[in-house]
């Protein structure tokens, strides 16, 4: 006979493994709505006007930075990113605002101190961060022409210095390995959304 607290764990394992298999392929189902997605406006720094989301040209990366003014967890990140173009010159930066009531003005004001160095654009109604599954500032999102590869944390900054998965995760990408973490838990402020 089962006892009522093993029944009660295969139960919550078996809702884990059912959760998790409607959220991957739900997932991937959005991503085809990536193209179809109106173009991001940019707001600070060099760079055509608008970008069109969508998965990156073949062999290629593209990283999706989400990113918001408000949110101390995203700016003591910041470095990540200066970190990240220097380290992959050759992987699509892109920095993404899509908190839906973050006052475009304060930003831009932040964002000109910060000089990301990467072109930083605006998410109206946080379609692109719906479609991504963003939630947090500051998160990731690395596709390549296929699919998501990396999405989580960017960097974790502490006494010690920084550690940043997405570099981790981008060197063994361009090594044509897999990551060893494909995911890591965001922490920071949940993006706003309508």
């Amino acid at each position: 006979m089962t006892s009522k607290p093993t029944k009660i764990i295969a139960f919550v394992a078996a809702l884990a493994l059912i959760s998790s298999v409607v959220v991957t392929q739900a997932w991937a189902a959005d991503l085809d709505d990536l193209e179809h997605l109106a173009p991001l406006t940019l707001i600070a720094g060099q760079g055509a006007d608008s970008h069109q989301p969508g998965l990156a040209d073949q062999e290629q990366w593209r990283v999706y930075w989400f990113w918001s003014g408000e949110s101390s967890c995203s700016r003591r990140a910041e470095p990540g990113i200066s970190s990240l173009v220097e380290a992959f010159p050759e992987v699509e930066v892109i920095v993404v605002m899509s908190n839906v009531d973050e006052s475009l003005e304060e930003a831009k004001q932040i964002l000109a101190d910060a000089d990301l160095g990467v072109p930083v654009y605006r998410d109206e109604q946080a379609r692109l961060a719906r479609v991504l599954g963003a939630t947090m500032t500051p998160e990731v999102v690395v596709v390549d022409d296929e699919e998501v590869r990396f999405q989580g944390l960017p960097v974790r900054v502490g006494r010690r210095g920084m550690n940043s998965f997405v570099e981790e995760a981008l060197k063994a990408l361009v090594a044509g390995e897999k990551p060893n973490r494909e995911f890591v838990r965001p922490v920071g402020c949940p993006i706003r959304m309508p």
